[in-house]
């Protein structure tokens, strides 16, 4: 129903992948038509974007992903802009930030759960390409989901079903920090969703200052 960036002049481009033998790999395609709608004609976001997922977050300025990676949070980050999340979940930072394709960079993304008691939740993650996640400034997970990174010809979807982190929540007020980089050669997001067992909480983006 929408294409992932709704405004301008975009490019359409279709990828075909057929076996595991690229020297054959072949693709024909014709009579294709893409017909204009207005906004009004789209769905909104609430009407899209499932309530399972974490939609609202505040996101930091790309930076180089640092040496010897993210153990730890910076004492300077600076909350710029806010994202939500599209009708599928995910946060796509390609669609906020400039591509600079071979350039690893990395993105601080912050979310705020509120839970009225001590609890562990379940959420499921998908991200792309590495992430580690943080809450209440500890980092409680790392992974790398890039492309070929776990076997070859592994495509590094982003997909919160393929994994889960658990989050130790306290009473009250929550941050819960992704640091997501990216070489951006297939597309840099994330996405969060609450597993179904979890009791309901309220979640907040933290507005830039």
């Amino acid at each position: 129903p929408r294409l992932r960036r709704e405004t301008g002049a975009v490019d359409l481009g279709l990828w075909a992948r057929v076996n595991e033998h690229p020297e054959t790999w072949a693709a024909a395609i014709s009579n294709v038509s893409v017909t204009s709608r207005t906004r009004s004609q789209l769905p909104s976001r609430e009407e899209a974007s499932p309530e399972s997922f974490i939609n609202e977050w505040a996101l930091s300025e790309p930076v180089a992903v640092p040496q010897g990676g993210t153990a730890s949070l910076p004492a300077d980050i600076e909350w710029r802009t806010t994202a939500q999340s599209d009708q599928m979940g995910l946060v796509n930072l390609n669609a906020v930030f400039p591509a600079t394709p071979g350039k690893p960079r990395i993105v601080f993304a912050r979310a705020e759960l509120t839970s009225e008691t001590a609890r562990t939740i379940r959420v499921g993650i998908g991200y792309s390409d590495d992430v580690t996640v943080f809450l209440n400034g500890q980092p409680i997970y790392a992974g790398i989901n890039g492309w070929e990174s776990r076997s070859p010809g592994y495509a590094s979807f982003v997909d919160p079903n393929f994994e889960s982190v658990y989050l130790p929540l306290r009473a009250g007020r929550n941050d819960l920090i992704l640091a997501v980089s990216d070489d951006q050669r297939f597309g840099w997001g994330f996405a969060v969703q609450r597993a179904s067992e979890n009791p309901p909480m309220s979640t907040n983006g933290k507005q830039p200052s």
